[in-house]
């Protein structure tokens, strides 16, 4: 349904949700879900995940730091 302005001339309106780009942040959210599953398969097992271990600081807490900005940036 195509909305009239003041001047008389049809508006074409936008729709509220692009699928284009949701389907484009889906599909980078979901590769790098992928990416995160990967990293966490094999460096838990080469690195392992005691916290206490000065490798944690090194592999995980800087890869939850970078998960986590990548994330918001993503959702927004």
């Amino acid at each position: 349904m195509a909305a009239t302005t003041a001047g008389g001339v049809e508006a074409k309106e936008q729709p509220l949700l692009n699928v284009k780009w949701l389907t484009f942040a889906f599909m980078l959210y979901t590769v790098f879900y992928f990416w995160v599953r990967w990293y966490e398969g094999v460096y838990g097992w080469s690195a392992g995940l005691d916290s206490f271990a000065p490798e944690f600081e090194t592999y995980w807490m800087n890869f939850l730091y970078t998960e986590i900005v990548l994330e918001v940036v993503t959702a927004s």
